[in-house]
């Protein structure tokens, strides 16, 4: 080989290393495949500019006016954690003091299970990512009708994704995009958050898990879908049943008789709750009254439930996950205040293809 040759040679490798990396196993959507292509592009460069370490940025959360209004509330007032050392339980301090908590309403997109209806899921795949730019991006529009983004806001530092639909249907391509232009940033969906702090402490390759989900939902598939992504090399063996809207106090025993009902005789590893109208507290109440040999239902549904036995809500599952990560990666401000909600909404401009972010006066805080 000549030197030429052998010179030839590195300048191709090093071109092949400088492109974007996409996940070749598993195509993305074509907006995706877009962004990439354009490294010059507006969207490209937001993201691949975007810095990870700047402790200024807000916690935004995504999703239906009912899950950004349950994780606000949870992120503006639970205090799970000690904020000097991290161990569990309260220290009369908010977990997320100083923190600006943003929350998009994704009226764009939302109900999400709509996409999927019209058989357009490439559709909510790319709502999914286009909600989660406008959560980086800087800049929003003062009102719908403002297309040239007036308004200016601080760059998320970390992103939740509140609903299923986020996690089944767009989280690969946030991912594809985000790891392909260098942009660091945490994004945590809901159901990742109770599955780890569910199942975070069993080795078990195969685990029966119970899913609880919001009341009406018909397409159960979507959670197996969701847990076999989430649970690789894993055996996930599971049982959905949609809630009882009209009890969420004793939603757990109501599962239970559900499970039982069905044929299942396998003690559950872990159950997870989807429904953000339901309290842990209620939830830790019926694991007791269940699991105690002190109480009468016991005798009915002890030997349902497996040792160490876990049960997750979405609020309190997401809002820990999030204050380790931070911790982490040491991006808290810091700042000695409450913390304080900026609610925002996406609206779509079907004539140009865009989706929009604009102010929300939604959230009365004192």
């Amino acid at each position: 080989m000549t030197k030429s040759q052998f010179l030839l040679i590195l300048t191709g490798l090093a071109f092949l290393a400088c492109q974007p990396r996409t996940e070749e196993h598993r195509p993305t959507i074509q907006y995706v495949r877009d962004v990439l292509a354009d490294n010059s592009g507006p969207v490209y460069s937001l993201l691949s500019q975007y810095a990870e370490a700047d402790r200024k940025g807000d916690i935004v959360i995504i999703g239906t006016e009912e899950q950004c209004f349950a994780l606000g509330t949870q992120f503006t007032t639970c205090d799970l954690s000690d904020n000097v050392d991290a161990s569990a339980g309260g220290d009369g301090l908010p977990d997320f003091g100083g923190e600006f908590i943003a929350t998009i309403i994704d009226d764009a997109s939302t109900p999400y299970s709509g996409f999927i209806d019209r058989g357009d899921a490439d559709g909510l795949r790319e709502a999914v990512v286009r909600s989660v730019i406008c959560a980086i991006d800087t800049t929003y529009s003062l009102t719908a009708y403002d297309v040239e983004c007036q308004g200016r806001k601080e760059a998320a530092k970390m992103v939740i994704l509140a609903d299923v639909h986020q996690q089944v249907y767009g989280k690969f391509d946030v991912d594809t995009l985000l790891n392909s232009t260098g942009c660091g940033i945490d994004v945590v969906t809901a159901l990742s958050a109770m599955l780890d702090r569910a199942l975070g402490n069993t080795v078990k390759r195969e685990v029966n898990l119970g899913i609880i989900c919001p009341a009406g939902t018909e397409d159960l598939t979507l959670y197996q879908t969701a847990v076999s992504e989430l649970l690789p090399g894993r055996k996930p063996n599971c049982f959905a049943s949609p809630a009882d809207a009209s009890d969420t106090t004793n939603v757990l025993v109501s599962f239970l008789d559900r499970y039982i009902a069905a044929g299942n005789t396998a003690p559950l590893d872990a159950v997870i709750v989807d429904d953000y109208a339901v309290l842990q507290s209620d939830l830790d109440e019926g694991l007791r009254r269940a699991s105690s040999l002190m109480s009468a239902e016991s005798l009915t549904y002890a030997k349902y439930l497996a040792d160490g036995i876990r049960v997750e809500c979405p609020a309190e599952a997401v809002s820990a996950t999030c204050f380790k990560l931070m911790r982490e990666r040491n991006i808290f401000t810091h700042k000695i205040s409450r913390p304080q909600l900026l609610p925002f909404k996406t609206v779509g401009r079907q004539d140009e293809g865009r989706m929009l972010l604009t102010p929300l006066s939604f959230y009365v805080q004192d």
